[in-house]
């Protein structure tokens, strides 16, 4: 059987990836800190996104729709605040 070396960087006990060392049977879960500043990243997108859209094509024709709008906004700039206080927290701990 000829190994080549594309064949034998597969059999290596451990992979090289991007400056990375990846090894069978260590645990690579991700942080709490991250989980928690990428949910809070995808809510202001999502919140925000809501907010162009009921503004673009309303729900509810009149006020209600920019009503509605408005709070998305609001939360959203809540969630920006919110954004930077925790990474003022995560930068102490």
């Amino acid at each position: 059987m000829d190994i080549d070396a594309y064949s034998w960087f597969f059999l290596c006990p451990h992979v090289y990836t991007n400056g990375i060392v990846y090894r069978p049977g260590t645990n690579r879960m991700i942080s709490l800190k991250t989980f928690h500043l990428f949910f809070i990243s995808l809510s202001i997108i999502l919140t925000i996104g809501y907010g162009i859209f009921e503004l673009v094509t309303p729900s509810n024709p009149g006020t209600v729709s920019m009503i509605i709008s408005l709070i998305s906004f609001a939360m959203g700039c809540a969630l920006i605040f919110y954004c930077f206080r925790v990474i003022q927290k995560f930068k102490t701990i």
